[in-house]
């Protein structure tokens, strides 16, 4: 029940953001705190959804929250480095689902169980599990913990 309430403030939240931030939003410095919090939920919901619908929408709430933190970083600079921080994982994040969708049209017939595995576009968890990483320490579960690390 806890996880449908954050979800849909988070979703409230962005929205509002995208339509009132500059005129009719007080800037009280809760605010980049709370938009903050809406971007760990976002992030929660990336990397745990199943469907590449729900990763989709995710990815596209949280671009909106690191630009709405990019326009607050002239006044706060607490949202300056939370919107650099979520540039960058973004950026890795593309870099990796970039790089897996790269091995697998490299590798197209190699079986149906890496085919279930490449499952959707936004899905970095399982496209990283499917590949080595350069240490060759990677397993499925600490995959994307692990892919930060290993780049």
């Amino acid at each position: 029940m806890a996880y449908l309430r954050q979800s849909l403030s988070t979703s409230i939240l962005s929205s509002t953001v995208i339509r009132e931030l500059r005129d009719q939003l007080t800037l009280f410095p809760f605010i980049p705190y709370a938009i903050s919090l809406s971007m760990s939920i976002v992030y929660r919901e990336m990397r745990h959804s199943r469907l590449p619908l729900h990763r989709a929408r995710s990815r596209a709430q949280f671009q909106i929250l690191c630009d709405a933190l990019s326009e607050l970083s002239g006044i706060f600079w607490s949202a300056s480095t939370t919107a650099d921080m979520g540039k960058k994982l973004l950026k890795e994040m593309d870099r990796v689902v970039s790089a897996a969708s790269a091995s697998e049209a490299r590798r197209p017939q190699q079986g149906t169980d890496d085919a279930l595995v490449m499952g959707g576009a936004f899905d970095a968890p399982s496209n990283f599990a499917a590949q080595k990483c350069k240490f060759g320490r990677c397993s499925s579960e600490r995959a994307f913990k692990h892919w930060l690390t290993c780049g």
